[in-house]
């Protein structure tokens, strides 16, 4: 697959940029196509009484968590950015342009716990992996780990959480695509 240049930022979306932009848009839904732009009962992000989005400081440079499709778009678009393709990601996230080789980690072929947030020792989850402590029950402050940063330079393309591309998955599509 070939694709042409393209920016990807090198962290995750925080919940302080994200807060930022749902506070500055004012009506979140008609930016989001109608639609919910963020699960509040799945982020650090809340609403005061008078309405407004908050958000405790602690948090700040935690990836924001809960968002939508709809409002990872709307998001992208008040910055003047974009979502990138299933291809891109793929891309900045295992791609070695120096080898021309692609990688099923950022990191490597091979897990390795230490370099990205898993479900841990530190998760509840009954598919925690107790042979590794990554030293956070939740969702890490972003750029925490370096040595599992992409050959790109990008961080987090593995672990912490889940990421939206523009668009849906097809196993097929490039077999199938226009060249």
């Amino acid at each position: 697959v070939e694709v042409d240049a393209f920016y990807i930022d090198v962290y995750e979306v925080t919940n302080e940029a994200y807060l930022e932009f749902i506070n500055d848009i004012g009506d979140i839904e008609a930016a989001c196509e109608g639609q919910q732009c963020i699960g509040i009962d799945d982020s650090q992000i809340a609403r005061d009484d008078d309405g407004a989005y908050i958000l405790d400081e602690t948090f700040a440079n935690h990836p924001v968590s809960g968002v939508t499709w709809f409002g990872a778009e709307a998001y992208c678009g008040w910055r003047g950015a974009r979502l990138p393709s299933e291809a891109e990601w793929e891309m900045a996230a295992s791609w070695d342009s120096e080898s021309s080789s692609k990688t099923l980690y950022p990191w490597g072929d091979e897990f390795d716990g230490s370099a990205a947030n898993t479900c841990d020792v530190n998760c509840s989850e009954e598919y925690a992996r107790s042979d590794i402590d990554d030293g956070f029950a939740e969702a890490a402050p972003v750029g925490s780990f370096e040595n599992g940063r992409s050959p790109a330079g990008v961080y987090d393309m593995a672990g912490n959480v889940w990421e939206w591309v523009n668009d849906w998955f097809d196993e097929d599509y490039y077999g199938q695509s226009e060249e």
